[in-house]
């Protein structure tokens, strides 16, 4: 995988597993996650972990809306 491994979190606190993000992972950006239809999530909240974790950071998300152009 590239990118960071993460565990994301709702805002409710419903654990929605691990993603790769590409990094910096920041608050306001956006991920995507799932293997069926693709839920669009904005980072609301993160928590960086320390230097010998196997995850960057615990992410908690918001749904974010999607822009058609």
């Amino acid at each position: 995988m590239i990118g960071v491994a993460v565990r994301v979190h709702s805002r409710t606190g419903d654990d929605l597993g691990i993603a790769h993000l590409p990094p910096p992972v920041e608050v306001g950006g956006v991920l995507e996650l799932g293997n069926g239809p693709i839920l669009l999530l904005r980072v609301v909240d993160l928590v960086e972990t320390g230097p010998h974790s196997s995850l960057a950071a615990l992410v908690k998300v918001s749904p974010a809306p999607m822009v058609v152009r």
